[in-house]
């Protein structure tokens, strides 16, 4: 009621902040800021404190981090975290910080070339997390309940697909997101997904997948 409020920053050398998302009661809220040098940090914000999250602590890794969802607690921030393999390639991981943000969890990652991953969304105890990650079919959406990574069900069957779930109910009986209806045949014979859709997940580990539908008189691309 009090009109526009600026959260901070984590340092005024490079002022940038965006807020994400929010817990149930609006007291905890996080997104990512910039550190004094331009890098990027997933943050936690409450009772006017604004705190940097934890980044992953191995020698090869990166300290490049997003905040992208809370748990309607506010106690489990959920997002991604850079890191880097034996071999020294770069890869994105979904994480989340439980405990107000006190430590910071590889959520795993799905089989693809190149590993790109957030998670978006979290249940009201953090119980679930769901999000999307490159795969070999594409992008997938995922859910995870506390041992890895599990596809979600696809609108098509086709071999490319462009999925992500981007929140989950309080009670964590629903995932919602978006899902790839159809494939189209460019020119040259390159395949891409195409017919993207709002969809809901839903039903013992959410097997059952449905589309919200389109606006009327939308043109499906």
């Amino acid at each position: 009621s009090g009109g526009i409020s600026g959260l901070g920053f984590l340092s005024l050398a490079d002022p940038f902040s965006t807020a994400r998302t929010v817990s149930a009661d609006g007291a905890v809220i996080a997104g990512s800021s910039h550190d004094a040098g331009g890098v990027m940090h997933a943050y936690r914000w409450s009772s006017g404190v604004f705190t940097a999250l934890n980044t992953f602590s191995c020698s090869l890794c990166d300290p490049i981090t997003e905040g992208y969802g809370v748990s309607g607690n506010g106690l489990v921030v959920v997002g991604s975290g850079a890191a880097r393999s034996a071999g020294g390639a770069l890869h994105v991981d979904p994480v989340r910080w439980p405990g107000g943000g006190t430590g910071i969890s590889d959520l795993g990652n799905l089989t693809a070339s190149t590993e790109i991953g957030e998670a978006f969304g979290a249940a009201d105890t953090g119980t679930v997390i769901a999000g999307s990650h490159t795969s070999t079919a594409g992008r997938d959406a995922w859910y995870w309940t506390g041992s890895g990574l599990v596809v979600l069900p696809r609108l098509s069957a086709g071999t490319k697909v462009t999925a992500g779930a981007v929140a989950v109910s309080r009670d964590a009986s629903t995932i919602v997101g978006y899902s790839n209806a159809g494939t189209l045949t460019l020119p040259g014979g390159t395949v891409v997904a195409s017919d993207l859709q709002a969809v809901r997940w839903f039903g013992a580990s959410f097997g059952t997948i449905q589309s919200l539908g389109p606006f009327p008189g939308a043109v499906n691309t």
